[in-house]
């Protein structure tokens, strides 16, 4: 069964290498995106997507403050956050706001295993990073 992934991610070319990353990944395929919260919150009805990846730091609400909004709604949805920050506070905002796992940017390799582990249900963090 192929897994639909909705991305949210505000700078384009970025949104552009996971298009291309996860269109190559055998089971997953991208089902919308959106560059803010506003654009997600809207689309994703439409979308019905399986899994949520969310940038950590999107304009006007951040990525984790996103989770939140979308877990309010839709409280199966996994959501996931993708940032270039692997600081604690982060990872444990992300986690306090029900995010599934957290992949730091800059770690290609890591995104189908983790993507595989979170549509399966389990709970990913990116190497390196301790579970708050």
């Amino acid at each position: 069964m192929t897994t639909k992934i909705f991305i949210v991610e505000d700078h384009q070319m970025m949104q552009r290498i996971l298009h291309l990353f996860i269109s190559r990944m055998a089971d997953f395929e991208i089902c919308g995106s959106a560059t803010d919260a506003d654009q997600a919150l809207a689309a994703l009805p439409d979308a019905l997507p399986d899994l949520v990846l969310i940038d950590m730091s999107l304009p006007r609400i951040n990525g984790a403050e996103l989770v939140q909004l979308i877990r309010a709604r839709w409280p199966e949805l996994p959501c996931v956050l993708l940032s270039g920050h692997s600081e604690a506070k982060y990872v444990q905002e992300a986690m306090a706001a029900g995010a599934r796992g957290y992949i730091v940017k800059g770690k290609p390799a890591e995104l189908e295993p983790a993507l595989q582990q979170i549509s399966e249900g389990a709970f990913y963090l990116s190497a390196g990073l301790e579970k708050p």
